[in-house]
């Protein structure tokens, strides 16, 4: 997946719109819980820890818990000690581009998410 698709994909899950039928802004999102508007580049999942985390936050307790999972996997590739110290360890020295893609993997968006993730 390139960036784009990486940040479009978070921008959807995050609750926005994409307004791609104005052709002076083909890269303009809506957020109607907020009526708020900004442009594809200001959205920084990719480079802020606090952004995607802000995502991650607002999804499901499952999709959640299987980040964690995916997380042991991605930052550590062992997933056979102490889980629950070992994910918020991996959520804390995660980069931003590993939380989007245990977020992705997690929301079957991204490869294959873990099972019983699918909501």
């Amino acid at each position: 997946m390139k960036d784009k698709d990486i940040i479009e994909t978070i921008t959807r899950l995050d609750g926005w719109v994409h307004l791609p039928h104005l052709r002076e802004r083909p890269d303009l999102w809506s957020h109607p819980d907020t009526n708020r508007h900004c442009l594809t580049k200001d959205f920084k999942f990719l480079t802020s820890r606090d952004a995607i985390i802000r995502v991650i936050a607002k999804q499901p307790i499952p999709v959640q818990v299987n980040i964690g999972v995916l997380l042991r996997e991605i930052v550590c590739r062992d997933t056979s000690c102490y889980p629950d110290l070992v994910t918020t360890i991996m959520m804390v020295l995660a980069t931003p581009s590993q939380l989007c893609e245990a977020l992705l993997r997690a929301t079957g968006h991204l490869g294959t998410a873990v099972p019983g993730a699918e909501l």
